[in-house]
């Protein structure tokens, strides 16, 4: 349970919603591209199959943004 001191600030309000989008970000990497267990050994590697992850869902999420956005 969360007191009221941190209850009351801005942040903990806009939280979850960053929370959320953040948090499905992993789950797809983890369940969609297979990265619950990396395939690759050391740092180099295994960063790169995240980044490369992570930009796949990226671009998965683009069709999502709003045609005015940019």
């Amino acid at each position: 349970m969360v007191n009221g001191r941190t209850a009351r600030q801005l942040g903990y309000a806009v939280s979850p919603c960053s929370r959320k989008r953040i948090e499905e970000s992993f789950g797809l990497i983890k369940s969609i591209a297979g990265q619950r267990k990396t395939r690759f050994r050391g740092l180099d590697r295994g960063g790169w199959s995240v980044t490369f992850c992570a930009a796949a869902c990226n671009l998965v999420r683009l069709h999502m943004l709003p045609a005015d956005a940019g």
